[in-house]
């Protein structure tokens, strides 16, 4: 059935070769919002966060910390948590086919991990003024295809990762990508998007400074800019 979580995560892996299925129905509720002592959590979220951050203090909907070959999908509801799905330290994840709505931070976020892939999941109502509604940080070997994605702030971010695919995601008009260093990405791939004025593809630098970053190998094919 469905998982309310008032206080902590909703549901934490804790074995490799875990699948978690919810049939396209069950759904994860938390309470979680980006106020008060919350908001203390927005910086674990930004595009120049360096190596990226998993705060002890967050509320996950989904939280893979240590875990490999691990599978989530068909879930019908992930609302209402910081981060609706984190993938921390982890080897070989795919993130299928969940919908994932009402977050204040973050809908997918992937720290220090490697193999992931991220497909066909639809996200809505991410307030990620503070952040990135997707963030890739010190990892390799990403695949991010196929996602709705709709919300307010960056729509994906990649930092100090390598080999990160980005293919054929329907990202809302008002939002944008950033790709930075701090202290190096490389190998990225930007294949078969649709932008439109409204966004922004940053490449390179960080806000307000940094001592490195190196942003190499970027390709962007197969994609349509409008405006």
């Amino acid at each position: 059935g469905d998982v309310t979580a008032d206080l902590s995560d909703g549901i934490i892996i804790g074995s490799d070769g875990i699948t978690l299925d919810g049939g396209n129905s069950y759904g994860i509720y938390g309470t979680a919002t980006g106020t008060g002592a919350a908001a203390a959590l927005a910086g674990n979220y930004g595009w120049n966060t360096g190596v990226g951050t998993v705060s002890p203090d967050g509320q996950y909907g989904v939280l893979i910390d240590g875990k490999d070959n691990v599978t989530i999908r068909n879930i019908g509801s992930i609302q209402t948590f910081h981060a609706g799905i984190v993938v921390k330290n982890a080897n070989n994840v795919d993130i299928l086919s969940n919908s994932i709505s009402l977050l204040p931070y973050s809908a997918m976020q992937v720290v220090g991990s490697s193999g992931v892939t991220m497909t066909s999941n639809t996200v809505s109502g991410v307030v990620s003024n503070y952040g990135c509604v997707v963030q890739i940080s010190s990892s390799a070997t990403v695949t991010l295809n196929q996602n709705n994605i709709s919300g307010d702030g960056w729509g994906y971010c990649i930092t100090n990762s390598n080999g990160v695919d980005i293919d054929a995601n329907n990202i809302a008009s008002n939002m944008g990508a950033h790709i930075n260093g701090v202290p190096e990405s490389s190998n990225i791939q930007i294949r078969n998007m649709q932008f439109s004025s409204g966004k922004e593809i940053w490449i390179g630098g960080c806000h307000p400074s940094c001592s490195t970053t190196i942003v190499k190998s970027v390709t962007i094919t197969g994609n349509t800019f409008d405006g």
